[in-house]
């Protein structure tokens, strides 16, 4: 079991032998069917209940974050806020003000310049920032691969 998962019991039988699996399960996404394969969720080894805990939250906000973008991944603001990088400072990296990074860092519309600037700016490379999955749909359901 993760430390960070914050489940330390089966919420249905209260038996502490949890393990980690991967699940599929399916998501109404704007009124489309989003399946989310490989979830890591809790499973108890008496009763069989799967229990999302805050690790799989986070792994299926992601997913969901990837649909919604149409399978463009963007990884500054995680980075960033690891790297404790202030807009200002990239601001100066990249010779635009604070506001301005604010602006670029909530566009939906990067160009591959300002991505390579933007990777430059908080030291990391452009393939570690940025990323794109394949969104396929079979029999009206979506997948990201």
């Amino acid at each position: 079991m993760s430390k960070t998962s914050g489940v330390s019991f089966c919420t249905e039988c209260f038996s502490e032998n949890l393990n980690r699996i991967l699940h599929t399960d399916k998501f109404n996404v704007s009124n489309k069917t989003l399946v989310i394969e490989s979830i890591p969720v809790l499973q108890c080894s008496d009763c069989g209940e799967i229990i999302i805990d805050t690790v799989a939250s986070q792994y299926i906000d992601e997913q969901i974050s990837i649909f919604n973008n149409n399978g463009f991944i963007n990884k500054v603001n995680l980075i960033k806020k690891s790297k404790k990088l202030s807009n200002e400072k990239i601001g100066e990296t990249l010779g635009v003000t604070k506001q301005r990074v604010g602006q670029i860092l909530q566009s939906d519309n990067l160009d591959v310049r300002t991505m390579l600037k933007l990777a430059n700016a908080i030291d990391e490379p452009v393939t570690s920032v940025f990323g794109f999955k394949n969104i396929v749909k079979i029999n009206n359901e979506y997948y990201i691969k």
